[in-house]
């Protein structure tokens, strides 16, 4: 019986620093958080002094069990497309879902 063969829908996002001239940001420790196909990752926390170093390196997976490339296809073409937040940044809060 022949083997069958997987797919793989994969994403590795590396964030090295995040950096934003003329934003004071509070005097605590502040983190980011990711979410790519519905999976949330988040990185480390650190100080609020610009740039932001975070060297981060997240790997985000879909599909593993995939086999059949029309289904990944049609996933795909399924899914909602990302909002975008608007308006002052301390509006943005951690979503319920992706």
């Amino acid at each position: 019986m022949p083997k069958a063969k997987a797919l793989q829908c994969a994403l590795a996002l590396e964030i090295h620093s995040v950096t934003c001239l003329g934003v004071v940001l509070k005097d605590k420790k502040i983190y980011l958080s990711i979410c790519v196909f519905g999976q949330y990752k988040k990185a480390q926390y650190v100080p609020t002094t610009f740039p932001l170093v975070f060297n981060a390196r997240r790997v985000f997976e879909k599909f593993p069990e995939a086999v059949d490339p029309g289904d990944v296809v049609a996933q795909l073409e399924s899914c909602s497309k990302p909002s975008t937040q608007k308006g002052p940044y301390s509006s943005i809060q951690h979503p319920q879902q992706c």
